[in-house]
C-alpha cells in the first residue's frame, strides 16, 4: 500500500504544479481576476464531485 499511496502523491504533486503554472499565466497575461475564477471554478467542480460521489455510496 505504502508505493501506491507515494505514486498515487506524486502524480498529485505534478497536477497540482501544472495546473497552478497554468492558472499564474493566465493571470499574468489576462489579469488576476480570471484566475480567481477559473480557482473559483475547481473549487466549485470539487464540491459538485464530491457531493455527487458521497450520495451515490451512501448507505
Amino acid at each position: 500500500m505504502g508505493p501506491l499511496v507515494s505514486v498515487w502523491n506524486f502524480i498529485n504533486l505534478i497536477f497540482q504544479f501544472v495546473a497552478n503554472y497554468s492558472v499564474g499565466r493566465v493571470m499574468d497575461i489576462v489579469g488576476p481576476q480570471w484566475g480567481f475564477m477559473i480557482y473559483a471554478s475547481t473549487m466549485l467542480l470539487g464540491i459538485l464531485l464530491f457531493i455527487g460521489i458521497k450520495n451515490r455510496y451512501r448507505a
